[in-house]
């Protein structure tokens, strides 16, 4: 008997999470994570941001990076083995599997911590893990 409100306040949860649309889990969770920025990833790159457009269907993360020159980052950001291992980081993740069967478009805009120029966006589409 006791336990009859924890049961009514969980299902009513479910209930509630249930009726969530795929954006709106989307922009929750893209909320809540974004909550937890900025955030160091290692000594060169750091996660300043991140957002969902529901326009396009799009998470978008934005990145600092610092260590080298900024041509030299742009490189690396701009290099077609880059944007493949993002590919492969993003298909083998298992958090990332409702937003893959969502056809979730994936956007990590990279810029320089030190000149704040925009190094270099990496866009993962539907057509590009399907």
């Amino acid at each position: 008997m006791k336990h009859r409100p924890l049961i009514a306040l969980l299902a009513l949860s479910l209930f509630a999470a249930c009726q969530e649309t795929g954006d709106e889990r989307c922009a929750r969770e893209a909320e809540e994570a974004d909550r937890q920025c900025p955030q160091t990833i290692d000594e060169s790159t750091r996660i300043d941001s991140i957002r969902y457009r529901k326009e396009g269907n799009k998470f978008c993360y934005f990145y600092s990076l610092k260590g080298q020159t900024d041509e030299e980052l742009k490189a690396i950001v701009n290099s077609p083995d880059n944007k493949l291992r993002t590919l492969q980081s993003l298909t083998n993740a298992a958090e990332m599997r409702y937003y893959l069967e969502h056809s979730v478009t994936f956007e990590y805009i990279y810029c320089s911590q030190t000149t704040k120029e925009r190094l270099g966006i990496i866009t993962i589409s539907p057509e590009d893990y399907r």
